[in-house]
């Protein structure tokens, strides 16, 4: 049941989904039902849930791991595309595939730590190489789609960019100021540096929300309070 209703919940497209652990505080009705639900809590503030007579201490334990775990992918928001393209080939429901992410972290090593996005960048592409090796290509560009959107200014090498292949044709686009207009109506030439910081642009072999095969390039709008994703019609020769 408590499967179930995560499912339930994933499935509504929340920004975030958050496990909530009940507290056994002093002077409530739960407090006194104690010995009626077998309620194992902590002794200190903040009195929260260890085990009842319905959920195992070992379940309970395993639930913390899942929302701790779930904190840094799903909840982060940075990795969206990586996970919805996860679950979509694992063909699992949105609780065993966090099952299985969160025996396979826990295993590798990398609970309890907290990793910031990078780190779990780099845990992701861990874990799609171990398990998926079939749809690696696929996902592992999806992964360098997220980190492109996400993480500004980042290019690890194991992510494979494609910027020196794409020089000379993005080069290209950018003398064109015509049709460099097209795509920035405001745009200003100021310097290089300045036109790589607002608006990178970069080769995909994979569409993120389909993970059909194609080349896409993208190019990145940070000028403005809201990022805005422009794909362009620019081919290498």
């Amino acid at each position: 049941t408590f499967a179930k209703s995560f499912d339930d919940v994933y499935g509504l497209g929340a920004d975030m989904l958050q496990l909530g652990f009940l507290k056994v505080l002093p002077g409530t009705q739960m407090r006194r039902e104690t010995e009626q639900h077998d309620l194992r809590y902590m002794d200190e503030p903040p009195y929260e849930i260890l085990a009842t007579k319905y959920m195992p201490y070992e379940d309970m334990l395993y639930l913390k791991h899942l929302d701790n775990i779930l904190d840094q992918t799903a909840n982060s928001g940075g990795f969206k595309y990586t996970l919805r393209a996860l679950l979509r080939v694992s063909g699992m429901t949105a609780f065993a595939f966090y099952r299985k992410l969160t025996q396979w972290w826990v295993k590798a090593g990398f609970y309890p730590q907290t990793h910031n996005a990078k780190g779990v960048a780099a845990i992701l592409k861990q874990f799609i190489e171990e398990n998926y090796v079939e749809q690696q290509t696929e996902l592992l560009e999806i992964l360098r789609f997220d980190v492109f959107c996400e993480i500004p200014q980042w290019r690890p090498e194991w992510l494979k960019w494609q910027t020196e292949a794409i020089f000379e044709a993005v080069s290209a686009f950018w003398r064109d100021e015509e049709k460099v207009r097209r795509y920035i109506p405001a745009y200003k030439f100021s310097s290089w540096r300045q036109i790589h910081k607002l608006y990178p642009i970069e080769l995909f072999k994979a569409d993120w929300e389909t993970g059909n095969a194609e080349e896409i390039f993208v190019m990145l709008d940070n000028s403005g309070e809201q990022q805005k994703l422009i794909k362009l019609p620019i081919e290498v020769k």
